[in-house]
């Protein structure tokens, strides 16, 4: 179990889901049922563009336990990513309630709104992230840019994107 889930996390965080995958299934044959190598299985899942399947295991997570705010930000994440914003703020909700200085659970309501076009709340979320976490910080002013521009405050979105491009990340689209 040790090993599969080190070398698990290894390829996970240098972004060989496929590897990342078999390892947590093998964390899983020796450990069955373990939380955490369940709620990596999902995350690898979700960056394999298969929410539906971490979705499942997120929910299996909270039938055992409802207040496992990584299982509830891991259905937030699955739903977002399965277009089902709605569903997908209520998770959320429920994750920020369990991890309430989790940049994740900020970021993805942020995303969240802006995709239900609640521009006048996607902002203050996407600052909340950037705040917790300064690898947020390009695609939160990017999407906060958008969400002011939606709004007709075209200097505050001209800030936003100015910030873009100040984290360096002026060769993206």
């Amino acid at each position: 179990y040790d090993l599969s889930i080190a070398k698990g996390l290894i390829r996970f965080s240098s972004g060989q889901y496929s590897e990342a995958e078999r390892l947590f299934h093998a964390a899983l044959d020796a450990n069955p049922g373990d939380g955490r190598a369940n709620f990596y299985l999902g995350q690898t899942l979700i960056r394999l563009k298969r929410p539906e399947a971490a979705e499942d295991i997120f929910q299996k997570l909270l039938h055992k336990n409802q207040s496992d705010g990584r299982a509830w930000l891991g259905l937030g994440m699955a739903q977002y990513n399965r277009g089902r914003y709605t569903e997908a703020l209520a998770s959320l909700d429920n994750a920020e309630k369990h991890l309430p200085s989790d940049p994740l659970v900020f970021y993805y309501q942020g995303l969240s709104y802006h995709q239900k076009g609640a521009f006048d709340l996607s902002p203050g979320r996407l600052l909340r992230a950037r705040t917790l976490s300064p690898d947020l910080a390009a695609p939160s002013h990017y999407y906060s840019g958008i969400a002011y521009y939606q709004r007709g405050m075209v200097d505050e979105a001209r800030e936003e994107f100015s910030a873009v491009l100040k984290a360096g990340e002026p060769e993206s689209d």
